[in-house]
């Protein structure tokens, strides 16, 4: 029987070297590593309102008004907590005024004197804004002990006899006026609730605006 013959093997190539492997590399770019972001970034800003709120008045709550958006608030003097007497006007800020009527025996004065403090009063001290209590028929020893009990040390004057309320308005206490830097009216409300204080911060934020 014939040998079968056997088939040669092709010769095996040796393997590359690790520097041949090496310079036939692709090198791919890395990445940069990617930065946290930041947390607080994606909270969104709040925005300034770009026009004051509308009053909207019922007609019957129209009829307690005696000045309105536009007016310019009536020349008060009055006398002060802590002695003397004094214009409203000259009380001013310079850019807004916040003025509150307020009563001792409503609880919506209460609240509007403690927000006013920690949120107006308490966070203006260039005399951008100037808040003035103004107590309706409040014997002064009430109003120092009320305003112990808020906290507010902004400054009150006492409307006794309820002369300088009668011309502004009648009835509703507390009252609260905006006014801008010439004095006029540019917002109000007769009661103060959580729409009040909202819509006092939308006005207060375009009149202070670009601050």
């Amino acid at each position: 029987m014939a040998a079968k013959s056997v088939a040669s093997q092709p010769e095996s190539k040796e393997s590359p070297s690790l520097d041949e492997v090496r310079s036939h590399e692709v090198m791919k770019p890395v990445a940069p590593p990617q930065e946290s972001k930041d947390e607080t970034s994606e909270i969104e800003q709040p925005t300034v309102p770009k026009v004051i709120p509308e009053v909207f008045l019922s007609a019957e709550h129209s009829a307690m008004c005696r000045v309105r958006t536009g007016d310019e608030l009536p020349e008060l003097t009055l006398s002060k907590l802590d002695g003397g007497s004094s214009d409203l006007r000259a009380m001013s800020g310079k850019r807004a005024t916040v003025v509150l009527f307020w009563h001792a025996d409503r609880w919506m004065s209460r609240t509007a004197l403690e927000d006013l403090q920690k949120e107006v009063a308490g966070n203006s001290d260039s005399g951008e804004v100037v808040v003035v209590g103004i107590a309706v028929e409040t014997p002064a020893p009430e109003v120092q002990r009320l305003l112990k009990a808020t906290g507010a040390t902004f400054p009150q004057l006492i409307d006794s006899d309820s002369k300088g309320f009668s011309k502004v308005g009648m009835v509703s206490l507390p009252r609260i006026y905006v006014l801008d830097a010439s004095g006029k009216i540019v917002w109000f409300d007769i009661e103060y609730s959580e729409a009040t204080r909202r819509e006092l911060h939308d006005t207060l934020a375009v009149l202070t605006a670009g601050e």
